[in-house]
C-alpha cells in the first residue's frame, strides 16, 4: 500500500513537471491556505467556497489546501486577511475601495498592504414580494414597508443607491426596516414587510423555507433610466440577469433583470507569489465549473475577471497575467 502511494505520488510530479506546473515538497500538501467570504448564508461565502473546490482538485500536485472561513463583513474579511487571519477573501469591490484609501471603516488608515487577484460578480441584488403585493416595480416601494438590511452592511449601502437611483428617497420614500439579512425571509412571512432587497449568489434555504408559505414569491426587476445610468456610472455595478433555472421556486416566467455587484478576491502583500499563481491559474483553469456552481458568476468570463481590480495587483497575479497573455486592469473610480 505504501509502495503504491509512492508510485502514485511520482507518476503525479512526474505529469506535473512535464506540464510546466510548479511542484512543491511532498510533504507541502499539509499545507492549509485560508479564505474567508462574508456570511455562510451570504453570496461571498459560497463563492469562496466553489474557488475552494477549484484549486483543491489538483491539491496532490500543487502541494495546498485550501480551506474557508466565514466572518461577518465584507469589512472583517479585508481586516483578517491584513492581520494574517486569512490568506485570501472574497469582498465587496467597493469596500476594497475604502480599504485602499483610508475612508469607511479605515478612516486615515490607508491598508497599503491589500492586493489583488482577480475580480468576480459574487452577488446579485433581488428584490423580492408576495405576489399579491402589488409591486411589480422599484417605483411600486414608494410608501411600503421594505426591508434594507442592517446598519453599514454591504447590503444596505447597495439599497440606498439603488433606491436613490430609482428616484426613491431611502429614507422617507419608504418605511424602512433593518436587520440581519438572514431574517427577512421570516419578516415577509409574519407579514411585517411587502418586500425586501436580498444580495443573492446561490440558492438558500431561507427561500425555501418563505415559498412554503400560501402565496407565491416573486421577483421584481431592478431595472430603469436611472439603474442603467447607476450601473454606468458607477464602476462598482454592472448589469445581470436572474436566471430562473438557478432559482426555480419564485412564481415569475422569465428571467428578471437586476444589477450584479462587483466583487474582488483579494490577499496581502505577505502571501507567497507561488500560492497566488498556482491559486489564479488553477481558478481560470475551471473558469466554466464555476459558473455552473455560483449562478451569480452566469456572466464570468477570463478577461472580466481580469478588469477593474481596485488593489494593486499581487506579483503572483501579475505574472500568470503576463505569462497567460492576459490583459488586466485596475479600476480608478
Amino acid at each position: 500500500m505504501r509502495i503504491t502511494l509512492m508510485i502514485k505520488r511520482l507518476f503525479i510530479t512526474c505529469l506535473a513537471v512535464l506540464a510546466g506546473l510548479p511542484v512543491l515538497p511532498a510533504n507541502a500538501e499539509s499545507t492549509h491556505v485560508t479564505m474567508g467570504g462574508k456570511g455562510i448564508s451570504d453570496p461571498y461565502f459560497p463563492t469562496a467556497g466553489t474557488i475552494a473546490t477549484s484549486v483543491n482538485q489538483t491539491r496532490t500536485i500543487h502541494g495546498f489546501r485550501v480551506t474557508v472561513k466565514s466572518r461577518r463583513e465584507s469589512i472583517s474579511v479585508i481586516n483578517a486577511v491584513i492581520s494574517g487571519d486569512l490568506d485570501f477573501g472574497v469582498v465587496h469591490g467597493r469596500r476594497i475601495f475604502q480599504a485602499c484609501n483610508g475612508l469607511v471603516g479605515w478612516e486615515g488608515r490607508p491598508q497599503s498592504e491589500l492586493r489583488s487577484v482577480f475580480t468576480v460578480q459574487a452577488e446579485q441584488v433581488a428584490l423580492i414580494t408576495l405576489a399579491g403585493s402589488g409591486i411589480r416595480t422599484i417605483k411600486d416601494l414608494e410608501g411600503r414597508r421594505v426591508f434594507t438590511g442592517g446598519v453599514r452592511s454591504d447590503l444596505r449601502d447597495t439599497v440606498m443607491d439603488i433606491l436613490k437611483a430609482a428616484g426613491i428617497d431611502p429614507h422617507r420614500g419608504i418605511r424602512a426596516t433593518g436587520a440581519a439579512a438572514e431574517e427577512a425571509p421570516g419578516l415577509m412571512m409574519d407579514a411585517s414587510i411587502d418586500a425586501f432587497f436580498y444580495l443573492m449568489g446561490t440558492t438558500n434555504r431561507a427561500f425555501w423555507e418563505l415559498v412554503s408559505t400560501a402565496e407565491a414569491v416573486r421577483l421584481v426587476p431592478v431595472s430603469g433610466s436611472g439603474i442603467d445610468e447607476m450601473t454606468e456610472a458607477d464602476p462598482f455595478y454592472e448589469k445581470s440577469i436572474i436566471r430562473l433555472k438557478h432559482f426555480p421556486y419564485f412564481a415569475n416566467t422569465s428571467d428578471v433583470d437586476t444589477i450584479g455587484v462587483k466583487a474582488g478576491l483579494v490577499t496581502a502583500a505577505r502571501v507567497p507569489d507561488k500560492i497566488v499563481h498556482t491559486l489564479i491559474r488553477e481558478v481560470f483553469n475551471r473558469v466554466d465549473e464555476v459558473k455552473k456552481r455560483q449562478p451569480a458568476a452566469v456572466v464570468m468570463t477570463r478577461a472580466a475577471m481580469a478588469e477593474g481590480m481596485v488593489a494593486p495587483v499581487h506579483p503572483g497575479a501579475e505574472t500568470f497575467y503576463r505569462q497567460s497573455g492576459i490583459a488586466h486592469s485596475l479600476l480608478r473610480p
